[in-house]
């Protein structure tokens, strides 16, 4: 399955979710208004779950892969007070870049909430939106 790297970070992108509610004894499938709308939830439901992802690692104090800096510095190489410093800047960054992913994604799930409303309230209005698409 392929993840729209909008709604991923490289350290939760083992992440992946299926549809368990789809009845498996119904053979209709849901037009093709009622697969935008799934997308839009299980969209929804990956970033909820890399937000939740994050918090944990803030929580915990384990650093994501993805987040993991390595930079060496080329510039006082011989001063082990500098090369201190400059490393523990680096343990440390982690956490700002992940609590800038956390309210980056807080932002982008508060719009999608409002846009899946929009959506369902058009979509229940045209004519080829049936019943088996809200499911």
């Amino acid at each position: 399955m392929l993840i729209n790297e909008d709604y991923t970070t490289p350290s939760a992108s083992f992440i992946e979710t299926t549809n368990h509610f789809q009845d498996p004894t119904t053979t209709e499938q849901p037009t093709e208004l009622g697969w935008k709308m799934y997308s839009l939830e299980e969209k929804n439901m990956k970033t909820k779950l890399h937000v939740y992802f994050l918090k944990t690692c803030l929580e915990e104090e384990i650093i994501p892969k993805g987040l993991n800096i390595d930079l060496l510095s080329t510039t006082g190489k011989d001063d082990e007070v500098f090369q201190n410093k400059w490393m523990d800047t680096l343990r440390h960054c982690w956490k700002l870049l992940a609590k800038c992913l956390v309210e980056h994604y807080g932002r982008q799930l508060a719009q999608n909430v409002t846009l899946i409303a929009d959506t369902l309230e058009s979509l229940e209005k045209i004519e080829d939106f049936k019943e088996r698409d809200k499911l």
